[in-house]
């Protein structure tokens, strides 16, 4: 039969039971400009739409193993996978995202990065920072404690704002400054401190807080000195600084006087009458002065100054008589300490084949004293002496003392004192020797029984720092 075309404009397909049926041959074609389906509709087959699919309702997908997709899927509002369920990525899944519930975890297989402008580390509200990072600016890093920054790295190094504690630091420390000496605690690595700058190496031993009772007296707390007293003598130490803090103001201006009533005393004093002054004592000061307020004369009182006490006291006897062999001759015999009644003052001294090594650097007195007697012969020449180095090898005489015209047997003494600047105690020593007539004609005395100094022996005095 003929194809045929026919033109209808409602079907309306009706029947008691079942189910109505179009079945065609061939394909069948509605070419129409909306095929409106206002109920449900099943495919068995397959559905190829060449056109675009609106669907204003939901697309359920039923036991979809997989969704392939040429183009872009455009979810609308967004993306939502149940708990526990993997999004993947990479042909091979090699990142994935998945949430437990309480959990996210992103397991990465390789490298991950994070690329943008700022990036940034927050509280779940967004209200607080802990890391935040400028990429495209200068670079720099930035961590938080509860929205407040306490490290920051720049181009130059990083900045802590905050205690930095740890177990350890390492490095130079050259750049360390305004290191307070007094949180300096423990033992320093052994550094040469050269770039070491604001640390305080200098401050008052003695402390004395000033108060005045009425205009008639000053009073004095600290430095050994009893508060309740009025215009009490001070004993300040030469060399040492101390600090007067005046309470009173400008009441009662504290002076610092040669005398009292007399002239103003200045060396070594900085500050304010009215305030603070500090007060280091001249090795030259003079032995007492006074101090004196300004307005009010009667509150006056002394000032005794006197030389730093005693750090070092030694003495070394020769252990054993000597006679002297040859006219010029160094003393390298057996030297020893006393032993009764004697204990050396501070770490002492040590000697090694007559030569003297000082414990530390500083100003010493140095006394020997020689005893004994003209062994054979007369002598017109007959003179003891300390010889000192600068470099531990080279000595030179640098004191002697002489004694001449004796005949055999008859006894003599002799003595010398000299007063010695050690500042290095590697390279700065000191010996001692005689110069006679000839040999074997003077005996010294020595007795490594005796503990009476009334031989030849040689007293060792520190009394000030270099």
């Amino acid at each position: 039969m003929a194809e045929k075309g026919f033109g209808v404009k409602e079907i309306n397909l009706i029947g008691a039971s079942g189910t109505p049926t179009i079945e065609s041959p061939n394909n069948l074609n509605l070419n129409a400009v909306n095929v409106a389906i206002s109920t449900n509709a099943t495919i068995g087959g397959n559905l190829t739409v060449s056109g675009t699919v609106g669907i204003a309702g939901t697309l359920t997908y039923e036991d979809v193993t997989n969704v392939d997709a040429v183009g872009i899927i455009t979810a609308r509002d967004g993306i939502k996978i149940p708990d526990d369920k993997h999004l993947r990525f990479g042909t091979d899944n090699d990142t994935s995202i998945i949430h437990s519930g309480t959990n996210t975890t992103m397991n990465v297989n390789g490298n991950y990065f994070f690329q943008g402008n700022t990036f940034y580390v927050q509280n779940q509200a967004g209200t607080k920072n802990y890391i935040r990072v400028y990429p495209l600016t200068d670079g720099r890093v930035e961590i938080y404690n509860d929205n407040n920054k306490k490290f920051e790295t720049s181009s130059s190094g990083v900045t802590v704002t905050g205690t930095l504690t740890a177990t350890t630091f390492s490095g130079s420390g050259a750049s360390l400054t305004n290191l307070p000496a007094a949180n300096l605690t423990g033992t320093l690595p052994a550094i040469s401190g050269a770039n070491l700058t604001g640390i305080t190496t200098s401050s008052p031993v003695i402390n004395f807080v000033i108060t005045a009772n009425s205009s008639s007296a000053y009073r004095f707390a600290g430095g050994g000195v009893d508060a309740s007293e009025d215009n009490p003598d001070l004993f300040l130490e030469k060399g040492v600084k101390y600090r007067f803090d005046n309470t009173t103001g400008n009441s009662h201006p504290f002076a610092f006087r040669v005398s009292n009533g007399g002239s103003a005393y200045t060396d070594g004093i900085t500050g304010s009458q009215n305030g603070v002054q500090f007060f280091t004592v001249p090795f030259d000061a003079p032995d007492i002065l006074a101090y004196q307020c300004t307005i009010h004369g009667g509150m006056v009182g002394n000032i005794y100054t006197h030389a730093k006490t005693t750090q070092c006291y030694d003495i070394y006897r020769l252990a054993a008589n000597y006679t002297i062999p040859s006219a010029s001759t160094t003393l390298t015999q057996s030297m020893v300490r006393p032993t009764l009644f004697f204990e050396k003052i501070g770490p002492g001294m040590s000697v090694s084949s007559g030569v003297f090594t000082f414990p530390s650097t500083g100003k010493y007195e140095i006394q020997a004293f020689f005893q004994g007697f003209q062994s054979g012969g007369s002598d017109n020449i007959f003179k003891f002496n300390m010889d000192a180095t600068s470099n531990n090898s080279t000595y030179q005489e640098v004191v002697n003392c002489r004694e001449g015209n004796y005949d055999s047997g008859r006894a003599f003494s002799a003595s010398f004192t000299y007063l010695i600047d050690i500042t290095n105690t590697s390279t700065h020593k000191v010996r001692f020797g005689t110069t006679t007539a000839g040999s074997n004609l003077v005996q010294l005395d020595g007795n490594s029984a005796s503990n009476i100094l009334d031989g030849t022996y040689f007293v060792f005095k520190k009394i000030l720092n270099t």
